[in-house]
């Protein structure tokens, strides 16, 4: 089952010496929350946040292992998110 992703973390990134440093320090949050304050967001937002922590902490031979679509959206938001952090 995949989660739709927030517009804000599947847009394209810009590229790092365009970027205001908003998108990291959203990224770095969204890293830096407890499993608690992930579980107290509502249920969309806890699935765009999970989306993101995934995509960028999971290995790679988890992500590889997941159905095609989620699998797929992990390895396309990965990409974006690596471009800014």
């Amino acid at each position: 089952m995949a989660a739709q992703v927030d517009p804000r973390f599947a847009a394209q990134a810009p590229a790092p010496a365009e970027s205001d440093g908003g998108d990291r320090a959203m990224i770095q949050q969204i890293l830096a929350m407890t499993d608690a304050e992930v579980m107290a967001l509502p249920p969309a937002e806890r699935a765009q946040v999970q989306n993101v922590r995934d995509a960028l902490m999971l290995p790679l031979a988890v992500i590889q292992a997941r159905p095609a679509a989620e699998r797929d959206l992990l390895l396309r938001t990965r990409a974006e998110l690596q471009s800014v952090v």
